[in-house]
């Protein structure tokens, strides 16, 4: 599965190159489910209606993973995060996650659920869920999308970088997943997803347009729908401001979710680093022999 590795890891040798110390961190990107598997053992969550609503409806999800340990032999270790869920619904979530941390097999599950599945995994199913088609045809999609959005990629960014577009990057993305609609019965998505981003003035300016098909109960195109500006303020890129207007298909309806931001980024082997300036490396040129050149 294709996790994108993060800036800042770091790979040290003392000796024999295969027995590497490592500490990387990598994301798993584009995940998005509802949670109502998730914390699907809550009584709360039958009784409440605008509870059980709220949680069959997708959400984003950080999935990440860190490698530590010997290059070969990592020891490996999964996080999940909800970065849009408030109120009731996230006390719940966060309860649920509290948990499982506590517990590496069920958090190991619920991730396998989410990259192979598209879903998470109710506490009274077993690990495939009684579905092998489905992690079938989410792997055999994702391979499939990896390598048309690289050859797509290829094609068009020769073609269209200049002095105004700097370059450019093509996503592709076919996904099957499930989701609840009433108590007990569960309906099958299909997705098809499109994610042309392009850069500008040297990489600064970067647009991306999102958009696809959902096949469910019914047919739902949105392309276009989504919209993601970003802009490096400052020289060394650490300073980005964020505006993004994203379209989220649920099992009630259609919505747009809108914003603005800014972020600041640096980068520390320690806390202390993170507020130490790092002085530049003075350069002594050592003296030559007399008579040479």
């Amino acid at each position: 599965k294709p996790f994108e590795i993060n800036e800042g890891g770091t790979i040290r040798w003392s000796g024999d190159p295969y027995n590497a110390d490592i500490n990387i961190d990598a994301n798993y990107l584009g995940v998005s489910a509802p949670v109502y598997n998730f914390i699907a053992e809550y009584p709360d969550l039958e009784t409440k209606d605008q509870l059980r609503n709220a949680a069959r409806q997708k959400v984003d999800i950080d999935l990440s993973m860190n490698l530590s340990g010997e290059l070969l032999k990592p020891d490996i270790v999964f996080n999940l995060d909800f970065p849009t869920l408030s109120g009731e619904l996230k006390n719940y979530v966060d309860n649920k996650l509290y948990n499982i941390r506590q517990n590496p097999n069920e958090l190991n599950r619920q991730v396998f659920g989410l990259i192979t599945f598209g879903s998470f995994i109710p506490a009274d199913q077993g690990l495939l869920g009684g579905n092998v088609a489905e992690i079938a045809f989410n792997t055999l999609g994702e391979f499939v999308s990896s390598q048309l959005a690289s050859f797509v990629t290829d094609l068009v960014a020769d073609k269209i970088k200049g002095k105004f577009i700097s370059d450019f990057e093509f996503g592709f993305d076919v996904n099957r997943f499930q989701g609840n609609i009433t108590d007990g019965d569960l309906v099958q998505y299909n997705n098809i997803g499109v994610r042309p981003k392009i850069y500008f003035a040297d990489g600064k300016v970067s647009v991306e347009v999102g958009g696809g098909i959902d096949f469910g109960q019914s047919t739902t195109a949105y392309f276009g729908g989504d919209l993601i500006v970003e802009w490096s303020i400052s020289k060394d890129g650490r300073v980005k401001l964020k505006g993004f207007s994203q379209y989220d298909e649920s099992f009630f309806g259609s919505t747009f979710q809108n914003g603005a931001g800014i972020t600041y980024k640096r980068e520390g082997e320690s806390f202390k680093e993170l507020f130490t300036k790092k002085k530049k490396p003075k350069i002594i040129e050592s003296e030559k022999p007399k008579g040479q050149n």
